[in-house]
C-alpha cells in the first residue's frame, strides 16, 4: 500500500515554487519523468537522479532511498534511519510553512511506492532479493552547479573573502534549521551544493547562495533540548559526539568550522590533540579576525562555542559588506535538460 507522508496536514503544505512552478505535494512517482539510468549524486544511504515534474515542467532532483538499493557502504539500520531522519525533516519543513531559506536546499515534498514502478522505468537494485521493498522518494529543487568538495578539489584555496561570504551564507542556512529544531548532524563541502551560474571569482559558484543538503543524518530536537548518538563524517564531527556525550545545535556549528578550515587551506581539516584541542594550519595571509572566529567555532568546549545565529553578529562576519539578496525561490529558474 502506497503511503503519502504527512497527507493528513497536505493542506498546510506550502507549494514547491522553482521558476514559475508552484508544485502540489507529489503523491506518486508517476507525477515524474525520472531518468533513472544516470545518478547525479550518491550515497551510502541512497542516490539522486534528476527528474521533472510532469504537470509543470518544473525540474527537480529525486533522491531514492530502500534497503534494497544498498551499496556496500551501508547497512540496513543504516539506510532505515536515514529514511526516518529525512521522512521528519522533510515535514518538519513542509509543515513550517512561509518562504524557504535560500541557503537550504528547496524540498517539495516525499512519498513511497512498489519498487517495480522504479525497476520498470530503470533503476538498478543492489539485491535482488529484496525486489518486493518499498522505495522511499525525496523531491527537492535541482542544483547543478556542483558541491563545495567539487570545487575545492578543482580550484583549491579559496580568498578569504569568498569563504567569508560562503560562511555567513551557511551560518544563515543552519540558524533557519535550528530554528525550527533541525539539527542537521553532517555539514561538509559534500553537502553544500551550488545552483548553475557563472561569473564567480572562484570557478563557477554562486559565493551567496550555497545550499547545505541531504537530511539523512539530521534529527528533530527532542524536547528535553539533548541529542544522543555517533553521527556525521569523519573530521567534521564534533568532539561532544565522538564522546558519546549529549549535545545540541553546536554540533553543526563545529563543522561548519571545520568547513571554514578547508575553504581557507584547500581541503586541509584542524587537527585533533589529546592536550591542546583542535590546531589550525593556515596560511600566513589569513586576518587575526578570521582565525579568531575559526577558533571560536571549533572549540572542544561546545558551551564557548557561539550558536549559528550568534555566530553571524561575530567581528569577521560583520566586516563583510552588505549583500544582494540571494535570488529568492519565487524568481528562480532551474534548467538541466
Amino acid at each position: 500500500m502506497r503511503r503519502v507522508y504527512g497527507s493528513a496536514v497536505a493542506a498546510l503544505h506550502r507549494p514547491f515554487m522553482a521558476g514559475t512552478c508552484r508544485v502540489k505535494p507529489p503523491q506518486c512517482l508517476g507525477e515524474f519523468a525520472v531518468d533513472f539510468t544516470s545518478p547525479i549524486g550518491m550515497g551510502a544511504c541512497g542516490s539522486v537522479f534528476a527528474g521533472r515534474h510532469l504537470e509543470t515542467n518544473c525540474e527537480v532532483a529525486i533522491k531514492t532511498m530502500s534497503r534494497a538499493l544498498l551499496t556496500a557502504e551501508a547497512g540496513g539500520p543504516q539506510v532505515e534511519a536515514g529514511i526516518k531522519n529525512e521522512s521528519e525533516v522533510f515535514e518538519r519543513v513542509l509543515l513550517d510553512g512561509g518562504m524557504p531559506h535560500p541557503n537550504v536546499v528547496e524540498v517539495m515534498g516525499f512519498f513511497d511506492g512498489q519498487i517495480t514502478e522504479a525497476t520498470e522505468k530503470g533503476l538498478k537494485l543492489c539485491h535482488d532479493e529484496l525486489a518486493d521493498e518499498s522505495v522511499h522518494y525525496f523531491v527537492m529543487e535541482l542544483l547543478e552547479g556542483g558541491s563545495l568538495q567539487d570545487h575545492l578539489d578543482q580550484h583549491g584555496a579559496m580568498k578569504e573573502d569568498e569563504a567569508q561570504q560562503l560562511t555567513r551564507s551557511l551560518c544563515e542556512g543552519l540558524a533557519s534549521l535550528h530554528e525550527k529544531g533541525i539539527v542537521h548532524r553532517d555539514v561538509k563541502p559534500g553537502n553544500v551544493l551550488f545552483r548553475k551560474t557563472c561569473g564567480s571569482t572562484h570557478g563557477d559558484i554562486d559565493l551567496q547562495g550555497p545550499k547545505l543538503i541531504d537530511f539523512s543524518h539530521a534529527v528533530i530536537v527532542p524536547a528535553e533540548g539533548i541529542l544522543t548518538g555517533e553521527s556525521g563524517t569523519r573530521g567534521y564531527v564534533a568532539p561532544e559526539i565522538l564522546a558519546d556525550k549529549g549535545y545540541g545545535p553546536k554540533c553543526d556549528v563545529f563543522s561548519l568550522g571545520c568547513v571554514l578550515h578547508a575553504m581557507l587551506t584547500g581541503g586541509r581539516l584542524p587537527k585533533r590533540h589529546a592536550r591542546v584541542g583542535m590546531v589550525t594550519r593556515l596560511p600566513s595571509s589569513v586576518s587575526p579576525e578570521a582565525r579568531s572566529f575559526l577558533d571560536s567555532m571549533i572549540s572542544c568546549d561546545a558551551g564557548l562555542r557561539p550558536s549559528a545565529a550568534d555566530a553571524l553578529s561575530e567581528p569577521w562576519l560583520q566586516m563583510l559588506p552588505s549583500l544582494a539578496p540571494t535570488t529568492g525561490a519565487s524568481d528562480r529558474l532551474l534548467t538541466v535538460f
